[in-house]
């Protein structure tokens, strides 16, 4: 493997690191800074796990998992004192790769990358997952794992958050429909697209990283899980289920259309039984897709304001995964989240030890998506909901209130779970699936136009350049516009 070759070559460097005592380890009050830090960034305490650390070592090694422990197959490092002292500590714990997929596929997806932007790319498989023995002071141990010198970084990991759905600020009609997909400046003209082949979608992989869905649910069609099950740490699946419905729902004369119902639909477990990562569930999607399809991140997490939600990619290694997928032509689709946050205030730009991905210099590549207001407002329709997280970095917009689609039953539930059909999905939730749809619905036309695929940049670029313009003062981004985006493609 190319990836594998270069890190052994590299060691040679980490050899005299390791050797000269400590050169690049941390100093202690910096250590301890960093972790408190870190810890503001996400909102304090409340948001992290109190006994998980995700530990990131140094580019250029070739530290991997071996018999349930990092292990340095270039055969020197983590072998001094000190890191025999920790390891020894922490014996009672355990040790997990942050990414599910296998290290090969990793580095394929680095180096495809890598291939394709000319830039270096971060080492995937560095990063672990420690689950500390009960009872031990998990700063203390975190502040002592970034003294070493093979570390470059250590991250208390958070919770998961309630998935980004708003209240509902939309009283539904008799007459309610899916008016999200009518004609622009109303809707995503999502109608229209359906008039052109392949515009639904055709020959597009989406993989949706979620909590759980409902794969009973008659209007969904086949949905295929990959890695690991999904644990739901909520213990709701209407939401993953509505999520699917915006985007994926079959054209069956039943109940609700998807904008990309051709599309092929895959499902990425946020949180399983090993806890909860969306940076695996991003590499477990781009595992499982090709260049040119798509990945809808539908989780938020909080912010420095505790409980203000921002996109996940404020965490830098989830944002090294998305970043990742980005880089190998994969399209990745992201919440803004319902933190009313605005990701322009220096906050954002300050603290988090050095990570500041909402800098236009950082851009993820990732469409970050925020919630505008339905027609149902007026004059106010696509000027962002109070709730939507905005800002310079938010691309795009979708429906925040009004959403009809699969699941939670508030439109129709009669015949029991497996038909509930909602009213009123709402949120950033509602609006991401409403753009990812109409990101399918471009890529599977121009499939079928040219036999290849749109790039991340160009279908982000032609969805802003041809949507509906927003209005209000807080940026989300213009809402898509499908019949003048598919024109002339």
């Amino acid at each position: 493997m190319k990836t594998k070759s270069r890190a052994v070559s590299s060691w040679v460097v980490a050899l005299g690191l390791v050797g000269s005592g400590g050169a690049l380890a941390a100093a202690p009050e910096s250590a301890r800074v960093a972790g408190e830090e870190q810890v503001r960034a996400v909102g304090g305490e409340l948001w992290v796990e109190p006994d998980l650390l995700e530990i990131k070592f140094h580019e250029n090694q070739y530290i991997r998992l071996r018999n349930g422990l990092p292990t340095d197959l270039g055969g020197r490092g983590l072998r001094h004192a000190q890191a025999h002292e920790m390891l020894r500590q922490v014996a009672g714990g355990k040790w997990s790769r942050s990414h599910e997929v296998a290290e090969e596929a990793l580095e394929e997806l680095r180096s495809e990358g890598e291939l394709r932007t000319r830039e270096a790319l971060p080492d995937l498989n560095l990063y672990y997952q420690l689950r500390l023995p009960p009872g031990m002071d998990v700063d203390r141990i975190a502040e002592s794992f970034r003294k070493l010198p093979e570390v470059e970084a250590v991250y208390r990991v958070p919770r998961p958050a309630p998935s980004p759905v708003a209240p509902d600020y939309y009283s539904v009609s008799s007459g309610s429909y899916q008016k999200y997909q009518d004609a622009a400046p109303t809707g995503v003209d999502g109608r229209y697209a359906g008039t052109l082949a392949g515009a639904r979608g055709t020959g597009v992989k989406i993989c949706d990283v979620e909590y759980s869905y409902n794969a009973s649910h008659v209007d969904l069609g086949v949905v295929t899980l990959v890695g690991s099950a999904p644990v739901d740490p909520f213990n709701n699946n209407n939401h993953g289920t509505a999520v699917l419905g915006v985007y994926g729902a079959t054209a069956n004369s039943e109940g609700v259309t998807g904008i990309a119902y051709a599309a092929q639909k895959l499902f990425a477990a946020a949180n399983t039984a090993s806890g909860y990562n969306v940076g695996a569930a991003v590499t477990t999607c781009a595992a499982n897709i090709s260049a040119g399809d798509i990945i809808v991140i539908e989780q938020q997490m909080s912010g420095p304001i505790s409980g203000k939600y921002v996109p996940v990619e404020w965490y830098k290694p989830w944002y090294d995964a998305i970043r990742t997928a980005v880089a190998a032509n994969k399209i990745v689709v992201e919440a803004a989240g319902n933190g009313s946050q605005n990701l322009d205030d220096p906050m954002f730009s300050t603290g988090n030890n050095g990570h500041y991905p909402f800098l236009a210099q950082n851009d993820s590549g990732a469409i970050i998506v925020g919630a505008g207001k339905s027609p149902a407002y007026g004059t106010a329709a696509r000027s962002a909901h109070d709730f939507s997280t905005y800002g310079s970095t938010v691309d795009m917009q979708g429906w925040g209130d009004g959403v009809v689609t699969t699941g939670y039953g508030t439109l129709y539930s009669a015949e029991g779970v497996n038909r509930y059909f909602a009213s009123g999905f709402n949120g950033t939730s509602s609006a991401t699936p409403v753009v990812a749809g109409s990101v399918a619905s471009l890529q599977g036309r121009y499939k079928t136009l040219y036999g290849t695929y749109m790039t991340p940049a160009s279908v982000k670029t032609r969805l802003r350049t041809y949507g509906t313009a927003q209005t209000g003062t807080k940026n989300i981004g213009p809402l898509p516009d499908l019949r003048r985006a598919l024109t002339g493609l």
